[in-house]
């Protein structure tokens, strides 16, 4: 099978509150290597069992260095009007377009309904009868404007897009309801097609390379988050649950990776509250094998989002055999909902996130037992090839589907906007700029006239293209 994956933002950036200062909006530093990326070992996965993969992404987020697999090409698009558009949010990527023409692909999937690269999939295939499969990780819409957005979206552009797609899949429950709050049809929706963990990384293993490295000793307690250093991540209630921690357990280690927007701020608070010897940031780049030797000499890991569409991070945790204390949010409700391996906590609630730091360090047994089902679930359930299963299963559905229906024929550009219309109007204003104000009246009826004439021109050609499909 031939498969393309879209996904033009491959990368979260934080978005500034003033809008004025999103354009050209861009992510902070260039990416080492593009290996863990979601997208790239979903495609890893997928050519190992024998298919030929083409991810596509936006040349914002092109790496360092490249992952090269049999069967697996990775191309970087070049991203356009970047001082007009912000290309960490709305990639003007028009050559996945001539790409997807191009190629004659079995099937394509993207990545979330509201993005960009749905959009140009859809708009790309408007004669053909390709499969189209969007994959939804957004679940939650905190920002006002971004509501207007998506509200205005849904009721104009976004109709017409939804009839070329041919199944929704979402990367977990919540994602489902989000879909059929904002009118997805629900025989649309196959169901949940979770994210994977790539478990010949991430394995259990007796390690204790980074207590050596920091000075650690084995007997004190040490606690791992990883994590971007963003507002939706809850980090700063972590710190806050640390105060409370270190009352009861002194010894207490919290270890946080990462890098991001909410550095200072963080560093600032473990000062204020005096925590610098239980709390230590480290912002630097490590590869996925330093990480599983990273979650190896940890106790147990700790995800406080208040936002999460799907956690990675839980799931490389549980495959090294470590247990999770995660907010009761998103797609975490997923992976640890009967909390056979692990904690759900209540978000924002810095106290009874330390009550459950305290119950742990305090009683091995079960952290050893829930460790033991956490590595059990992430095998079975979680593993990138077993994963792939279910998205080559959807695969198969959807071309089955799309095989009874008929290629819908291609309106033609100016049966929906009448250009030469348009370019005689500019002709009209052209030849007004020469002629004395007296004879502008009768000039200006006849413009409203035309106006008039040409607005009903166009309503009828977008009722032509409905009907044309």
């Amino acid at each position: 099978m031939k498969i393309a994956l879209i996904n033009l933002i491959t990368a979260t950036v934080s978005v500034p509150r003033n809008m004025l200062s999103v354009m050209g909006l861009s992510p902070a530093k260039q990416l080492e290597t593009d290996e863990g990326v979601m997208i790239v070992e979903l495609s890893r996965a997928l050519a190992e069992h024998g298919h030929q993969v083409t991810v596509y992404a936006s040349d914002v987020f092109k790496p360092k260095h490249s992952v090269s697999t049999r069967g697996l090409s990775i191309k970087y698009l070049r991203t356009y009007l970047k001082w007009l558009f912000p290309p960490a949010i709305f990639p003007f990527t028009f050559g996945l377009l001539h790409e997807l023409r191009r190629n004659n692909f079995d099937v394509i999937q993207t990545t979330d309904f509201l993005q960009w690269g749905t959009t140009l999939s859809a708009m790309s295939m408007v004669s053909r009868n390709t499969p189209i499969v969007v994959w939804q990780g957004l679940y939650e819409i905190k920002s006002p404007l971004w509501m207007l957005i998506h509200k205005i979206y849904d009721k104009t552009l976004g109709k017409l897009i939804q009839r070329k797609i041919t199944r929704f899949i979402a990367k977990s429950n919540a994602s489902i309801s989000f879909l059929r709050r904002n009118g997805i049809p629900s025989d649309k929706i196959q169901g949940v097609v979770p994210v994977g963990v790539n478990t010949s990384i991430f394995h259990p293993m007796e390690s204790s390379y980074f207590r050596e490295r920091l000075g650690i000793e084995h007997d004190v307690p040490l606690i791992l988050t990883v994590a971007r250093l963003h507002p939706n991540k809850g980090l700063e209630y972590l710190v806050k649950a640390m105060d409370y921690v270190v009352r009861e357990e002194p010894k207490a280690i919290l270890i946080i990776k990462g890098d991001g927007p909410l550095k200072n701020k963080l560093e600032n608070l473990v000062w204020k509250l005096r925590l610098e010897q239980n709390v230590k940031l480290s912002t630097s780049f490590i590869s996925h094998e330093e990480m599983a030797l990273l979650y190896a000499s940890c106790d147990f890991t700790v995800l406080p989002s208040i936002i999460e569409p799907f956690g990675f991070v839980v799931l490389e945790s549980m495959a090294c055999k470590k247990l999770v204390i995660a907010s009761n949010v998103g797609g975490l409700r997923d992976i640890l909902g009967d909390e056979k391996a692990g904690i759900l906590v209540e978000p924002r609630n810095p106290k009874i996130l330390a009550e459950k730091i305290i119950f742990l360090i305090r009683n091995p047994l079960v952290k050893k037992r829930m460790g033991a089902e956490a590595l059990k679930i992430a095998k079975v359930r979680y593993d990138w090839n077993e994963v792939a299963k279910l998205f080559i299963s959807t695969y198969e559905h959807a071309q089955n589907l799309n095989a009874d229906i008929p290629c819908a024929r291609a309106t033609p550009i100016h049966r929906i906007l009448p250009v030469q219309r348009f370019r005689s109007i500019h002709k009209l204003h052209k030849r007004e700029k020469n002629e004395p104000k007296a004879s502008r009246s009768h000039k200006l009826r006849k413009q409203e006239n035309f106006e008039r004439r040409n607005q009903n021109h166009l309503e009828n050609g977008i009722q032509q293209a409905y009907r044309d499909g």
